[in-house]
């Protein structure tokens, strides 16, 4: 009956190990052997159980970073666990890509083995990358552009451009997050600008105001201003431009 449990349990883990929806990998510990992988680790290496078993991550080139095997052995000798640590391992057509990877030791039959279980993340990290570079160009886009932009999140300016600031004469640290836009528009035009950025949020317009403000040095300004509600948000975009000379002129 042991000898039986025994091999039942033995079925179930390989059942279990073959089937895991992450990379399982284990390796004897000092020459990277490899002993056991499962589908899921063949399926997105590109690799069959020819290319891998017996074969070391060395002859497959796995590693992008050999030190960074080294790293890893260096803490698992001390007694430790590694875990969601992030690896580029070399697929088997030359692709590199980025996973989270933990690992553990066993020690089994005189030998020490490397399980190591790890998942793709590179096309998240791919997300990230052009999510960052999307944030940079509109942030150059709004920070260098002729015009005077700021955003604002229920009638607080969250973040202004040099123009805005320019014209507001407020700097940064006393305006975003801080100041609501009432504050610095004369009272007597704020109840009409209210009721068109209500219809604008109906409407999904441009909606083009003309009113006046007061600057920081307490001068006041024409201000030609249009708005635009941000898809998919509360805020609005809002560009100023300052008519005060021009109407002077007129």
């Amino acid at each position: 009956k042991l000898e039986n449990d025994l091999k039942l349990s033995e079925e179930k883990f390989a059942k279990t190990f073959r089937v895991a929806p992450i990379s399982l990998v284990i390796t004897t510990l000092e020459e990277g052997r490899i002993e056991e992988v499962n589908d899921t680790f063949l399926k997105h290496t590109g690799y069959d159980l020819k290319d891998t078993i017996g074969k070391t991550v060395f002859d497959i080139n796995l590693w992008k970073n050999t030190e960074d095997r080294n790293n890893v052995l260096s803490i698992l000798r001390k007694g430790q666990g590694l875990y969601n640590k992030e690896i580029v391992f070399r697929h088997k057509n030359g692709e590199l890509h980025h996973y989270v990877y933990s690992a553990e030791t066993i020690h089994m039959h005189g030998v020490d083995y490397l399980i190591s279980i790890f998942f793709d993340i590179t096309e998240r990290k791919k997300l990230e990358d052009d999510l960052r570079h999307s944030e940079k160009m509109y942030k150059t886009i709004f920070e260098r552009t002729g015009s005077a932009l700021a955003i604002i999140d229920h009638d607080i300016i969250v973040l202004a451009n040099n123009g805005f600031l320019k014209i507001t004469g407020y700097t940064k640290e006393q305006l975003e997050g801080k100041i609501a836009w009432p504050e610095f528009v004369i009272p007597e035009y704020i109840r009409d600008v209210r009721k068109n950025s209500i219809r604008q949020k109906e409407a999904f317009q441009i909606k083009k105001h003309e009113f006046q403000i007061r600057d920081a040095a307490g001068y006041l300004k024409d201000i030609y201003c249009t708005t635009v509600l941000i898809p998919g948000t509360e805020q609005f975009l809002v560009s100023f431009t300052d008519m005060t000379e021009y109407n002077y002129l007129i």
